[in-house]
């Protein structure tokens, strides 16, 4: 799950994506959503949240997916 995240922010940094109102979608926009949606504590399946963002903010900065 950390690397799909990873990719995740890198995918979406280099596109241009649309919110429902025609604006460009920031960082903040898509860490405002995971922290809606997501579950804030890990699982044996999937890390809790913060690591999950902070996966995410490092695709999305690098703008690289895997390592």
């Amino acid at each position: 799950e950390i690397e799909a995240d990873r990719v995740a922010g890198a995918i979406l940094a280099r596109s241009s994506w649309q919110d429902g109102f025609g604006q460009l979608t920031n960082l903040q926009s898509f860490e405002g959503t995971m922290m809606a949606v997501l579950s804030h504590d890990p699982s044996t399946t999937h890390p809790g949240i913060y690591d999950r963002i902070a996966a995410f903010r490092e695709g999305w900065n690098s703008n690289r997916g895997c390592r």
